[in-house]
């Protein structure tokens, strides 16, 4: 086996390697650089996320606000037609008597221009004690609602003033209770309901983010005949979920990675179909029965994190042209000095036979330059 030149000129043995310093000083400042121009980049990384969650939680907030707000314009939009409805054409006579035929006959004449101008789907009239009088519904909602309501209208009348609840079943709806004065006194309720189908969809416009709501099945009894439309890991059915043919499976998915819902985390990430999605839960407040609902929003991250991505690449791809600049301007620096450390330590072997002149003319002399090294030190010793 052949011996390394430069373990030969060096006095080495096959067990003692030997690796230039040269070699040392590029591997070491690698090493460094390396670790630097990775470090910052993923914490880099590491901050655009946080900061993009914290952005998202503040939006997700915000969207929690305007929900509400589009629940309270429904509300009082309910409110002023529950106080104009008693005073409509033949309406107070018939109220005030509690005559039931008369009502009918009276109400029959406004209520087509009312569910068509107004969007109510339903209105409920009850006389003082409690029994109802007549009630229309219109498409969107079914009749399911009656027992709910009456409890509600019994718990208003003692209390004298409006009340306003939400109510899911097979679909999700606001109602408002308002006492009917007559005379100054109350002589009955109306109840008005609508769909919250439009308070959905005019968030879902507003947000850009798909939203949903899951409502608890009672004892296991769902409140919906599709099933597709159930998660029975979470014993929840989807009432509403806007572009629901995307938004369904995606929503089974996460369900099935996801033992409950938890409306206290923050944005809840998944990948699906190749795509990046957030879920957040917030709790439905105002149902008017023992069930329990959330409103889920539905978002598409894929382009912040792509772009946070793609910076972070850029930043990592920087730093790695940066460390082999690096690298081969400090192998430039070090190579001519190393060569000639060398070849002082080769020919010292002469210095100890007195070959003084054989010496000098193998290290030579030192050609003039802005400032003198250790190695040029080194060099000029040798040969004096």
């Amino acid at each position: 086996m052949k011996e390394n030149p430069e373990e030969k000129a060096f006095g080495l043995s096959r067990q003692e390697r030997f690796l230039s310093l040269k070699w040392k000083a590029l591997l070491l400042t690698s090493l460094i650089l390396l670790v630097v121009n990775i470090s910052f980049p993923l914490l880099s990384y590491f901050n655009l996320l946080k900061q993009f969650d914290e952005r998202h939680t503040r939006t997700h907030n915000q969207y929690a606000k305007e929900f509400q707000g589009l629940l309270d314009q429904s509300a009082q939009r309910l409110l002023q037609l529950g106080g104009i409805i008693p005073s409509m054409n033949g309406m107070e006579g018939a109220l005030s008597a509690g005559n039931r035929t008369a009502l009918i006959a009276a109400f029959e004449n406004h209520w087509p221009l009312l569910q068509l101008n107004t969007g109510i789907e339903t209105v409920r009239f009850y006389t003082n004690s409690g029994e109802e009088l007549a009630h229309w519904n219109g498409t969107g909602l079914t009749a399911d609602q009656g027992p709910l309501i009456s409890n509600m209208n019994e718990a208003s009348l003692n209390r004298e003033h409006p009340a306003i609840f939400l109510s899911c079943r097979e679909l999700c709806a606001q109602y408002v209770m308002e006492p009917i004065l007559s005379g100054g006194k109350t002589i009955g309720t109306v109840v008005l309901g609508t769909s919250l189908a439009d308070v959905i969809v005019s968030l879902h416009r507003i947000s850009g983010v798909d939203i949903g709501v899951l409502i608890s099945r009672n004892k296991g009894e769902s409140l919906i005949h599709d099933p597709t439309k159930r998660i029975p890991s979470w014993n929840y059915d989807v009432l509403a979920l806007t572009t629901m043919d995307k938004t369904l499976p995606l929503l089974k998915r996460f369900a099935q990675d996801t033992p409950s819902i938890d409306a206290d985390k923050s944005g809840q990430k998944i990948l699906f179909q190749q795509t990046d999605y957030e879920l957040r839960f917030m709790p439905l407040e105002g149902l008017g029965d023992s069930t329990r609902g959330y409103l889920v929003f539905i978002e598409n991250i894929s382009g912040p994190l792509s772009e946070i991505r793609s910076a972070t690449k850029q930043s990592l791809m920087a730093g790695l042209i940066g460390l082999l600049l690096s690298e081969g301007l400090l192998l430039m620096i070090l190579s001519r000095p190393m060569l000639r450390l060398e070849r002082i330590a080769k020919t010292l072997p002469l210095l100890a036979q007195s070959a003084y002149r054989d010496l000098r003319s193998v290290i030579g002399t030192r050609k003039s330059g802005w400032a003198k090294d250790e190695i040029d030190v080194l060099g000029e010793t040798a040969v004096s």
